[in-house]
């Protein structure tokens, strides 16, 4: 279903429209949620470039789904993506050390 909402978004918005990154935001923790972060990091890493878009709440949410990602491929053939989330969410505000799962 979520999938279907994301087609739908895409052809009817620009690739770079916020309504997208958040069905591609909602997808990553669909995945996240059940423990397919390869299949989700698809979603996640077309997520980055959008995500200087968000603010507030929203931008806190991005920024956590990039630390999370980015901690569960770490050790993963997405090394290089893990890095690159990692310094998104860094650069987005996010506070490892006051994170709490």
């Amino acid at each position: 279903l979520y999938q279907e909402s994301l087609a739908l978004e895409q052809r009817q918005t620009p690739a770079s429209s916020e309504r997208i990154g958040r069905r591609l935001a909602e997808l990553a923790l669909i995945y996240g949620e059940q423990k397919r972060f390869s299949k989700g990091s698809t979603y996640v890493e077309r997520l980055v470039p959008i995500s200087d878009n968000y603010e507030g709440k929203e931008k806190n949410i991005i920024a956590t789904i990039f630390y999370i990602y980015s901690q569960e491929l770490t050790n993963s053939d997405s090394g290089d993506l893990a890095r690159k989330l990692a310094e998104k969410a860094l650069e987005m505000g996010f506070d490892p050390v006051n994170y709490k799962k």
